[in-house]
C-alpha cells in the first residue's frame, strides 16, 4: 500500500471518530494539560488541567473538570476548581456559570460562576461566595497555660 493511500485511510478513521457538526474545527481532548503562563525563565506560572476540553484552531477552549494551578516556586500555590470553563485564547481570561472552589493554603473560597484574568492572576467569583479561613489559633496554647 503505498504511503498517500495509507494516509487518506488514517484520515477517514480519524474523521469518523471525531463528532460531525458543520464547521466544527473543535478537537476533543481528554486529559488536556495546558500551560497558560510562563515566568521569565520559561517556568509554569498558570496551567488549565481538564479531564475534558474541546480545542478549536482558533477562538474559545470548552473545558469540562476543570483544574487551573497557579504556581509558585515550582509548586502549586493555589487551585481553582470547576465543573466547567470557556478559555479566551486572545483575552487570556476564563469564564463559567459552574459551581468553583478555590484552594490556597489557609482559605477555601467556593461560590457559582467566575471571571478569571490569567495574566493579573485575579478571580472574581459572581455569587454565593462561602469564604472559609482555616488558620491555627495562634497562642491558645500559651493563654491555656497563663490561665491555670
Amino acid at each position: 500500500m503505498r504511503w498517500w493511500t495509507s494516509a487518506a485511510l488514517a484520515g477517514a478513521v480519524l474523521a469518523s471518530a471525531l463528532p460531525a457538526s458543520a464547521g466544527d474545527d473543535a478537537m476533543p481532548i481528554k486529559d488536556l494539560r495546558l500551560p497558560l503562563e510562563r515566568y521569565d525563565d520559561g517556568k509554569i506560572k498558570t496551567q488549565l488541567v481538564a479531564g475534558q476540553a474541546r480545542v478549536p484552531a482558533q477562538g474559545d477552549i470548552e473545558a469540562k473538570e476543570v483544574r487551573v494551578e497557579f504556581y509558585k516556586d515550582e509548586a502549586v500555590d493555589a487551585l481553582m476548581l470547576a465543573e466547567d470553563c470557556r478559555y479566551n485564547r486572545t483575552e487570556g481570561t476564563a469564564r463559567s456559570g459552574s459551581q468553583v472552589r478555590i484552594e490556597r493554603e489557609g482559605v477555601v473560597i467556593t461560590g457559582t460562576g467566575f471571571e478569571c484574568n490569567i495574566k493579573d492572576q485575579t478571580v472574581k467569583i459572581l455569587s454565593d461566595v462561602r469564604v472559609v479561613l482555616d488558620h491555627p489559633e495562634k497562642g491558645k496554647d500559651k493563654v491555656k497555660k497563663n490561665g491555670q
